[in-house]
């Protein structure tokens, strides 16, 4: 279940060897919540997986469409349009593999799009599609993980079900902690059982100078 700042603190608290660490001061929570988005950024994790539907739906002969700024995604697996033809059901649009298949997939008229590209207007984040939708009103919705919010008080609630996962994020922080303490024994302590409780919870090895790196 979701877990609060309050009590990964008590987590942190223990492993740092600080009895009076607060976490929810400015400084302690900014390297919280970096801590945080680091470990998220490690994996496909199911509870940053989200379906996005854009505030546009089609407009035929249009071939880009602002992408959605409710969430912040890291990483954007697929977009997926209705189908005028197959009663409406959505249909994966897979993303351009090179510039010349880009280019090729625009030369001929609208139609149902073939593939998609990301771009920026600069102004928008967008997402555009080739061949230009031939039908309005067609809905449009973005697949894939984002960026967990930011946590700013001591009752915000983290996104992990895995208790595992939270003891992870508790060592994480606690090894930063030290590393600006110039405790460097201890910050590798807490690295090494970070990694040893991340490794069988994303299904890959993650060593200790990996999570170093990521900081």
């Amino acid at each position: 279940m979701a877990a609060t700042v309050t009590s990964i603190q008590d987590n942190v608290r223990e492993l740092s060897r600080e009895g009076d660490l607060d976490l929810t001061l400015a400084v302690n929570l900014a390297l919280f919540n970096r801590t945080y988005r680091t470990m998220a950024a490690m994996h496909k994790w199911p509870e940053l997986r989200r379906v996005t539907a854009f505030t546009a739906t089609t407009t035929a002969g249009t071939s880009a469409y602002t992408f959605p700024t409710s969430v912040k995604y890291t990483d954007i697996t697929g977009i997926e349009i209705q189908d005028p033809e197959d009663d409406s059901k959505y249909k994966f649009i897979p993303f351009s593999q090179s510039e010349l298949d880009w280019n090729e997939a625009g030369q001929g008229p609208d139609d149902f799009p073939r593939v998609a590209m990301m771009q920026h207007d600069g102004t928008n984040l967008q997402t555009a599609f080739r061949p230009a939708p031939d039908v309005a009103a067609l809905a449009i919705r973005a697949i894939g993980y984002i960026e967990p919010t930011a946590l700013t008080v001591a009752g915000s609630t983290t996104i992990w079900y895995s208790a595992t996962a939270y003891d992870v994020l508790a060592c994480l922080i606690a090894a930063n902690l030290q590393a600006q303490k110039n405790d460097m024994t201890h910050a590798q302590f807490l690295l090494a059982r970070a990694s040893t409780l991340i490794s069988p919870l994303i299904g890959r090895e993650v060593t200790p100078k990996q999570l170093k790196e990521k900081g």
